[in-house]
C-alpha cells in the first residue's frame, strides 16, 4: 500500500477497501483528499430500525441525523435523508414515508418532520416534539408536551387525547391497542384507545411490550452474581420468567410477532429466549458498542438490530446466520498516526479495534489486524505496531506493509489482569515504547525488554490521557486528577509535574519537537505547558471540550471538538491565544502532519478526510474570548453527581399505580 505495493495493491493478500467519491457534505470544498468509501457506512450510531414493502427493505434512523433505506436482498441504498438533528425517535406512517424527531442543532428541543423515503426528502411538522405513529392509525401519533404524553394529529399536530399520568415519560412506543413509555427506574402501559395508565413497572434499563399487551419484560436487575431481565403478567404483576445476562447490561429489547421469543440486545450481542420452554434459542455475536435498538420483521422471519457502532446487524430467525448489509467491519475512527513522509495513515476503529494502513496516493486501506483484540497501534517504518490481546494472552506485533506479521513479543497472560495497552509508539533504531499499567515499558529492535520505569500511581492510571512524543524519548502520562508525569525513555527517568490541570485531562498532545504540551482539561480550559520548566506558558478557554489536539510547528495549537451547536469543529488557537474555528463535520479524530500542512479527521462513517491547513482561513470564523481559565491553585469545585447506576435499590416488578408519579431522581428506599 505503499510503494512495495502502491502499483500493485489489488494483489496483496490482505483485504483492501474500496475508495469510491463520497456523496457530497457541508463544506466539501474545505477538503481535499477523501479516503475509504462510506456507501456502506450509517453515520453515528443506529437508534432505530423499521421494515417496508413486505420486508424487501429496512429504514435505519441515525443519531447522527441520517434515515437511510437499505435493500435487504442487495443490501444497497435506495436513499437517504441527511442532517436532521440528532434523530430522537423514528417510525413509519405507511412503506414510504417516516416521522422523524430529531433534536434540532443548538438547542435542547425536539423538532419533528416527515421523511419522504422514496426521495429522501423532508418537511417540517410544527409543534410536535418526541413523536412516533400509531401504526392502527397512521395519522395519529403520540408525541411529548407539556404535561406529558397526548395522542395527537399528525396533520396539525392538535391533541386528540392526554395519556394519564405520563409527566417526564420519554421515547413512547405502540405496540398493537397499548403503549409504553419509560422515564428513570420505570415504565408505564397506557391504552390507547382511552388514555388510561394501566400498570406502572421498574425499568432501570430496558423494557418491552409482549404484541397482544398482556406481557412486559423489564430490566436489568443484579441478582444472583448478574443482571436479569424479567418478565411479567401485566394485569397481574406476576413474575413468569427471569433470565441472566451475567454481566452484558441489555440496553434493548423486543418480543417476537408470535409472542415466542424474546430477544435481548446487550454490548457483547445479541441473546435470543424461548418464553414457552424457558431456554435460550440463539446465541448471536454482534459486538454493538452500546446496542440501541432492536427489533423483529413482522413475519418474524428477521431480527434486526444495531448500536454505537453504525453496523446494521440482520439475521434469518429460521437459521440464526446474519445476512450483510453493507458494511460490517467498523465505524467511526478513535485513533489516527502519520508516517513521517505523509504517505501513509494509520487508523485503528473505536469499537472493534480493526487497524488500517492508509495509502494516501492511491486512497486504498491493508487491514492490519481485526477484532476486539487490537489495543494500540502505531506507524512504524513501512508497517506498524499494534498491542493484542485476545483470552489466551497479550502481545506486542510488528506487523510489515503487507498485514503479515514480522515480530510478535508475548507481554502477559490472557483472561483477568492481562496487560491493558493503552498506548504505543515507534523509537528510532526499530526500538519500540508501550504503556499499560501505569509504566512505559521499552523494546528493542527485535522487540526483546529493555526498560521499564516505575509505576506513575498504583494501578494503571486508567481515566488519564497518554501522549508519545514523535521522536519516542518523551512519554506524558496524565492522571484522572489532572497531574501530569512526564518519562525521558532515554535517561530512563520520571519527572513528576504535579497538577496541570482542573478536573482531569480531557486530551494531551507534544509538540513535534517535544519541548511544549498541549492538554485540555475537564473545564474545557486548554493549557500550553513548558516542558522542560513545567510552567504553564499559554491557558485559553475553549467553547467546549476536545476530543482530539495537536500542535503545528509555528506554534498553532489544534483542536478537535463539539461546538456550542454540537456541530463538530476543529478550533486553531493561535501563539497569543487567538482562537478561531471551522467546520468538521461528523470528525472523530484528529492528526496533524509533521510539517504542519494538513490535517487528517476521522469520521464516524470511517472514512479519512484530509484538510490543507491553507484552506482554513477561507472557512475560519472568530470565537470570541470568554474568561480566563482559572488558575491551576484555584480549580473550581465541582458537583461530581451522585453515582446511581444498575444494580442497586431499582424497584422491580410492578409499582403501584394509584398515585402521581413522583420527581425524577434516585428510587426511593
Amino acid at each position: 500500500m505503499w510503494r512495495s505495493c502502491l502499483l500493485a495493491l489489488a494483489a496483496c493478500s490482505a483485504p483492501a477497501i474500496s475508495s469510491h467519491a463520497p456523496a457530497p457534505a457541508p463544506h466539501d470544498d474545505l477538503i481535499d483528499r477523501r479516503l475509504g468509501d462510506p456507501t456502506w457506512h450509517v453515520p453515528g450510531s443506529i437508534d432505530a430500525i423499521a421494515f417496508a414493502h413486505g420486508e424487501q427493505r429496512i429504514v435505519v434512523g441515525s443519531q447522527q441525523g441520517g434515515v437511510i433505506v437499505y435493500d435487504l436482498a442487495s443490501g444497497a441504498i435506495v436513499s437517504r435523508a441527511r442532517r436532521l438533528g440528532q434523530l430522537h425517535t423514528m417510525s413509519l406512517t405507511d412503506d414510504d414515508h417516516a416521522i422523524v424527531s430529531a433534536y434540532r442543532s443548538g438547542g435542547d428541543d425536539s423538532g419533528t418532520v416527515r421523511i419522504d423515503l422514496a426521495r429522501g426528502t423532508a418537511s417540517s411538522i410544527a409543534g410536535l416534539a418526541d413523536t412516533i405513529v400509531i401504526p392502527r392509525a397512521p395519522s395519529t401519533g403520540i408525541a411529548a408536551h407539556d404535561d406529558g404524553l397526548a395522542v395527537v394529529s399528525l396533520a396539525d399536530g392538535s391533541i386528540v387525547r392526554a395519556l394519564d399520568r405520563s409527566t417526564g415519560y420519554e421515547h413512547p412506543i405502540v405496540i398493537g391497542a397499548r403503549a409504553i413509555a419509560s422515564r428513570r427506574w420505570a415504565t408505564g402501559v397506557w391504552e390507547l384507545a382511552t388514555g388510561a395508565r394501566v400498570a406502572r413497572f421498574g425499568a432501570p434499563s430496558v423494557a418491552a411490550l409482549s404484541p397482544d399487551g398482556a406481557t412486559i419484560a423489564t430490566g436489568a436487575f443484579r441478582d444472583k452474581g448478574g443482571l436479569m431481565v424479567d418478565v411479567y403478567d401485566v394485569a397481574s404483576g406476576a413474575r413468569l420468567q427471569s433470565f441472566a445476562h451475567g454481566d452484558c447490561a441489555p440496553h434493548a429489547a423486543t418480543f417476537s410477532p408470535d409472542a415466542r421469543w424474546l430477544a435481548i440486545a446487550c454490548d457483547d450481542g445479541v441473546r435470543v429466549w424461548d418464553l414457552r420452554a424457558g431456554g435460550l434459542v440463539a446465541a448471536l455475536d454482534a459486538r454493538m458498542f452500546f446496542a440501541r435498538t432492536i427489533v423483529f420483521a413482522p413475519s418474524g422471519r428477521w431480527l434486526a438490530a444495531g448500536g454505537g457502532d453504525g453496523v446494521l446487524h440482520v439475521w434469518d430467525t429460521r437459521s440464526w446466520t446474519e445476512r450483510p448489509i453493507g458494511d460490517a467491519q467498523h465505524g467511526e475512527i478513535h485513533a489516527i498516526a502519520i508516517s513521517d513522509d505523509g504517505a501513509r495513515v494509520l487508523t485503528r476503529s473505536n469499537l472493534d479495534r480493526d487497524v488500517r494502513l492508509w495509502n494516501v496516493r492511491s486512497g486504498r486501506a491493508i487491514l492490519l489486524a481485526t477484532g476486539r483484540d487490537a489495543q494500540a497501534a502505531a506507524i512504524s517504518g513501512r508497517g506498524a505496531l499494534i498491542a493484542t490481546s485476545d483470552p489466551d494472552g497479550a502481545w506486542i506485533e510488528r506487523r510489515r506493509a503487507d498485514g503479515t506479521r514480522a515480530e510478535v513479543r508475548a507481554i502477559g497472560k490472557g483472561g483477568y489482569g492481562s496487560p491493558l495497552v493503552r498506548a504505543i509508539a515507534s523509537a528510532p533504531g526499530g526500538a519500540a515504547i508501550a504503556i499499560w499499567g501505569g509504566e512505559v515499558h521499552a523494546f528493542d529492535a527485535h522487540l526483546e525488554p529493555s526498560w521499564t520505569s516505575r509505576p506513575v500511581v498504583a494501578g494503571d492510571y486508567g481515566n488519564g490521557e497518554l501522549a508519545i512524543a514523535r521522536d519516542g524519548a518523551s512519554v506524558a502520562i496524565a492522571g484522572e486528577h489532572g497531574e501530569l508525569m512526564i518519562v525521558d525513555t532515554r535517561a530512563q527517568k520520571a519527572r513528576d509535574l504535579g497538577a496541570r490541570g482542573c478536573h482531569g485531562v480531557a486530551a494531551l498532545a507534544w509538540s513535534a519537537d517535544a519541548t511544549r504540551l498541549a492538554l485540555v482539561d475537564g473545564d474545557d480550559a486548554l493549557r500550553v505547558i513548558d516542558a522542560a520548566t513545567g510552567e504553564q506558558v499559554l491557558a485559553v478557554t475553549l467553547p467546549s471540550g476536545a476530543r482530539a489536539l495537536a500542535i503545528a510547528p509555528d506554534g498553532h495549537v489544534l483542536a478537535l471538538a463539539s461546538s456550542d451547536d454540537d456541530e463538530d469543529v476543529v478550533s486553531d488557537v493561535d501563539p497569543g491565544g487567538a482562537l478561531t474555528k471551522v467546520p468538521a463535520s461528523d470528525a472523530s479524530a484528529m492528526a496533524l502532519s509533521r510539517d504542519g500542512a494538513s490535517i487528517w479527521l476521522g469520521l464516524r462513517d470511517g472514512t479519512l478526510a484530509r484538510i490543507p491547513r491553507e484552506r482554513i482561513a477561507r472557512f475560519a470564523t472568530a470565537v470570541p474570548a470568554g474568561d480566563p481559565p482559572p488558575a491551576i491553585d484555584a480549580c473550581p469545585a465541582r458537583d461530581e453527581g451522585t453515582g446511581y447506576g444498575w444494580g442497586g435499590g431499582e424497584q422491580r416488578g410492578k409499582l403501584s399505580d394509584d398515585v402521581a408519579e413522583p420527581p425524577i431522581g434516585p428510587p426511593e428506599e
